[in-house]
């Protein structure tokens, strides 16, 4: 007969005003299989355990321990060491099917134990965090506190019997959504049968009224490819974070991934293999990092790492060195093997910036020292500062400009070398009037790529430049062709879908070639098969396409019989010294002649002379812009040269 075992239960049962036949009906039972259930021999029934538990509002194992005293009397070794055996095996048993979650951390802090019920609440899967250091699912703070109060932890011997060591709080991330769990977390050193082991008994609670700031401020967006936040996203969750850290007086670490090559391989193999290496790298990066960390997808190969617990150099060029380790491998995406360098910038909060985007530009800056230095990680260096600060800024200003449509459209004229006449427009983006110095063109595209947000520049643009058509069309004015420049990957896409501006230039009762479609030749490059793909698809669909700054040393003269364009602009650096350069005119005539050969128009662009102009059509130009012919100007400007050439 186990004596202590009825008077805990008679004892409980009376603290709680029940009587003990009251506790046998709740639990399910009659109060005789009550009796017997302190005075039995031998294996409890574990349900009963759990239900007889749950009435008296303690745990199974404070049963199970009184279940199996061990008086420690030595009378019988044997005997005592079976009981602890059956003890423990029962423990490990209810541990493992019960309805408490429960987390098993070994000595070495490692999971050693997740039962259905925390694997379910945590959202992870056991086969995936059992063995793994405990900083993958729980907090780092909140494992810091439970070694201090499990001497298990700190090399102590284990204690002979179930232990309790008092309890934390916690607020982790679970595994699935990413949506925030807060819990109590009652602790417990246990000698089970294989290994002793620190008992984490969760018990999930609401976040109280004050307890709002633990959680993101806004929802995550999060992309259908990785599951993980978008670029916007990502810089939200790192304002949030440094918000917390700076609350707590603590460091955390921005790690930016550029995956070297990875253009080349959308390029080559296409997008649907892109993807397949992009959700790769994602869960291989994923594999590295702790529970407490946040990834990110910042798009075209490029991914963030939050290190909220790693503000230290050391620690974040570990957390580097092991997701290099991991990219290593070449990845497997079903039909080829892909092979990728990564890159990795290192920025840290708050020694290098105070602000989000500051942060995360500066870590991706430093990425482009990485490669000649052949280290795991690049940590941000004093004089990337100013740059990184002035690119930051402008892509702010940047988005602000397009939320409230106060960037410009200027027009080149273009003309007719034979005629001299005005035959086209090309658009060009221009920064908004403001009194402080402006940025130059190409500075604000790159930082537009770099933000994400090419895309929008360009449907800003086409959508602006359709406008003007409808307003010159609708004066009655003479509607000439009008180019756009555009990046290959934003080809095909809104407004700028082949097919789509094919119907609204229709609509407007203007021809499809009134709109050119122009693409860099190093663009073309770039984007490979798909822009071959984008420029083929513009002029199925009646649309201009012109390869622009063609001659800059990115294709050979071979690859023209390729080219799907109508036309070819020549860049002015190969008209600058035209006359005085023989060499210049010999390669200028080799393109124009091929350009011929292949049946497309040519134009050439940066024309500042009259002796340019006419060597050009002596060559065999047809068209030809620059100062010579007219400076860019605002759509009324050109308007009224529309009227005059009418």
């Amino acid at each position: 007969m186990s004596t202590e075992l009825e008077v805990f239960i008679r004892r409980c049962a009376n603290e709680q005003g029940l009587s003990l036949a009251e506790v046998a009906r709740r639990a399910g039972m009659s109060r005789q299989s009550l009796y017997d259930f302190w005075s039995r021999d031998g294996y409890p029934n574990l349900g009963t355990v759990a239900e007889v538990a749950e009435v008296l509002g303690v745990h199974p194992l404070r049963l199970l321990e009184l279940q199996f005293p061990d008086h420690g009397d030595g009378e019988d070794r044997c005997h005592t060491l079976r009981w602890n055996l059956d003890r423990a095996g029962l423990a490990a048993a209810l541990l493992e099917h019960g309805p408490q979650p429960v987390v098993g951390l070994d000595a070495e802090g490692r999971v050693a134990l997740c039962n259905p019920a925390a694997s379910e609440l945590l959202q992870r899967q056991p086969q995936r965090v059992l063995g793994e250091p405990a900083e993958r699912i729980l907090p780092g703070e909140a494992l810091a506190r439970i070694r201090t109060q499990c001497p298990l932890m700190t090399g102590d011997p284990a204690p002979p019997h179930a232990t309790p060591r008092g309890g934390v709080r916690l607020s982790t991330r679970r595994g699935e959504d990413g949506s925030l769990l807060q819990a109590r977390a009652q602790l417990i050193e246990a000698p089970l049968h294989e290994r002793p082991l620190v008992l984490l008994l969760l018990a999930p609670r609401e976040p109280g009224p004050g307890a709002t700031a633990e959680g993101p401020p806004h929802p995550v967006d999060r992309e259908p490819l990785t599951g993980l936040p978008d670029r916007d996203s990502t810089e939200a969750l790192l304002r949030w974070t440094m918000q917390r850290a700076e609350a707590r007086d603590t460091e955390l670490a921005v790690l930016v991934v550029q995956l070297d090559g990875f253009e080349r391989t959308e390029a080559g193999l296409g997008a649907e293999i892109a993807d397949r290496v992009v959700h790769g790298v994602a869960e291989r990066m994923g594999g590295q990092l702790r529970h407490a960390d946040l990834l990110g997808h910042l798009g075209r190969g490029q991914f963030a790492a939050i290190l909220p617990e790693t503000g230290s150099r050391s620690g974040a060029l570990q957390v580097a060195q092991r997701i290099g380790q991991a990219l290593e491998q070449p990845v497997e995406t079903g039909t080829c093997t892909c092979r990728l360098q990564p890159r990795i910038g290192i920025a840290l909060f708050p020694e290098h910036s105070r602000h989000a985007a500051t942060l995360l530009e500066q870590a991706r800056s430093a990425t482009t020292h990485t490669a000649a230095d052949h280290q795991p990680g690049q940590i941000v260096e004093p004089d990337l500062g100013d740059r990184v600060a002035r690119r930051v800024s402008l892509i702010r200003d940047l988005r602000r400009a397009l939320d409230r449509h106060t960037l410009c459209v200027h027009y080149q004229p273009v003309f007719d070398l034979a005629s001299g006449e005005l035959t086209a427009l090309e658009a060009l983006l221009r920064w908004p009037e403001d009194p402080t110095p402006q940025p130059g063109i190409e500075e604000v595209i790159d930082a537009a790529e770099q933000a994400g947000l090419l895309g929008d520049l360009d449907r800003w643009v086409v959508e602006q430049v359709l406008a003007d058509l409808a307003d010159w069309h609708a004066q009655g004015r003479r509607v000439p062709r009008v180019s756009v420049n555009t990046a290959g990957r934003t080809l095909g896409t809104g407004a700028l879908d082949p097919a789509v501006l094919s119907k609204r230039l229709e609509r407007l009762g203007l021809p499809a070639h009134t709109v050119d479609i122009e693409l860099s030749e190093r663009q073309l490059l770039e984007t490979g098969g798909a822009g071959h793909e984008g420029l083929a698809h513009a002029r199925r669909h009646a649309l201009g396409v012109t390869i622009d700054d063609f001659g800059t040393g990115y294709a050979s003269l071979v690859s023209l019989r390729d080219l799907p364009a109508g036309r070819l602009k020549v860049d002015q650096t190969l008209i600058r010294d035209l006359p005085t350069d023989p060499d210049q005119q010999a390669l200028v005539t080799s393109i124009a002649g091929l350009a011929q050969r292949f049946g497309m128009g040519l134009a050439a662009e940066g024309v500042e002379t009259g002796q340019e102009a006419e060597l050009l059509q002596q060559m065999g130009f047809n068209e030809a812009q620059g100062y010579h012919f007219g400076h860019p100007a605002p759509a009324e400007v050109i308007a009224g040269r529309l009227t005059a050439a009418s």
